[in-house]
């Protein structure tokens, strides 16, 4: 009965308006972008774009509470007013120039009492139902529904989520779920209805097709640059492990040193060995070792060395069997005599000495 009632007045109004501007106003387009809000209100951006326009005023009627509304059209803002009725809230904006063709205006308002909180399924379910009303021959109507982030359509298969059938869905900001009806070649009179229930979801899932080309940028840049950070770290990271590596000695460098080391050990201990064997040698060892040392190895047989040190032919035959014990001389029979030669150790002794 309500119903039939306020398709009465709205019929009424319309007739009257019309009868009023003799058809003189037409609407090429009227669009309404839907923002919800958490508190289930909604901040609406409205266009109107007129191919013709008598009157000094743009006025329409909505079905919904409004607070305020501002509009603004080329010339700048426009003086608005808010006026309740029994069958919705009407706008009045008064323009500051009259065009009368091709004229665009834009109105702010907020709107709330248009979405209604119901328990299904131990679920709360929101549903947004608006109802716009034709008053002015209009050929097309767009309107964009922006429902809060963290909330997303019902599934078919719970409950009608949104009427008229075959909206386009979108994802806005990459957050936020769109729904986008177009109405064209409407009739005057005639009230249209739209309806969407929606529910907050905890893991709402976006395709990242959606997402805006610049969020995409931004995102692209930030892991480039986490990349980029990654690798210059682990190039650091690499040159200092270089760089203390090069402070430890190989180990096949100090294998290498630790031979020669022992290797100039035992030599320097040989040295010594030589030394002490020629520093504890008797008086007359001494006496023949030093004289052949002083001959250069010129003397090669025993008596020259007796001769040389007064010893008798045993003494210097015992003294001469003496060294070559101790490994200075080696003593080689030649016929009837001995060869005196020094050895290797001899040798070494005198290339030290």
């Amino acid at each position: 009965m309500r119903l039939h009632f306020r398709v009465i007045i709205i019929s009424a109004l319309a007739i009257y308006f019309l009868s009023s501007l003799g058809f003189a106003s037409f609407i090429k387009e009227t669009s309404l972008k839907l923002n919800v809000n958490e508190d289930n209100t909604i901040d609406v951006k409205m266009t109107i774009d007129y191919a013709s326009l008598s009157t000094n005023d743009v006025s329409f009627v909505i079905n919904g509470r409004i607070p305020y509304a501002k509009g603004s059209d080329k010339n700048g803002e426009m003086n608005c007013s808010v006026h309740e009725k029994p069958y919705g809230t009407q706008i009045i904006c008064k323009r500051k120039e009259n065009i009368q063709i091709n004229y665009s205006a834009t109105i702010l308002y907020k709107m709330s009492n248009v979405i209604f909180e119901e328990k299904k399924m131990n679920k709360t379910i929101d549903t947004f139902l608006f109802e716009y009303n034709i008053v002015e021959p209009t050929e097309k109507l767009h309107i964009l529904l922006i429902i809060p982030a963290g909330y997303g359509l019902l599934d078919a298969a719970q409950m009608q989520a949104y009427y008229p059938p075959n909206p386009n869905i979108r994802v806005i900001d990459g957050r936020r779920v769109g729904v986008e009806w177009t109405e064209q070649n409407l009739s005057i009179g005639k009230s249209y209805f739209f309806k969407a229930n929606y529910e907050k979801i905890s893991n709402a899932v976006i395709n990242n097709e959606d997402y805006p080309r610049s969020y995409k940028i931004i995102m692209s840049v930030v892991v480039v640059g986490l990349l980029c950070l990654v690798v210059l770290l682990l190039f650091s990271k690499a040159k200092k492990i270089r760089e203390k590596k090069s402070l430890i000695p190989d180990e096949d460098d100090e294998a290498v040193e630790g031979v020669e080391t022992e290797e100039k050990k035992e030599e320097e201990k040989k040295n010594i060995e030589d030394v002490m064997l020629i520093s504890l040698l008797k008086e007359d060892e001494k006496k023949v070792f030093d004289l052949i040392c002083a001959s250069s190895g010129g003397i090669s047989k025993q008596r020259e060395i007796a001769r040389a040190t007064g010893f008798s032919p045993a003494k210097t035959s015992h003294v001469i069997k003496s060294l070559s014990a101790r490994g200075l001389i080696n003593l080689t029979r030649q016929g009837r005599t001995t060869r005196i030669e020094f050895t290797e150790k001899a040798n070494e002794f005198l290339k030290t000495k």
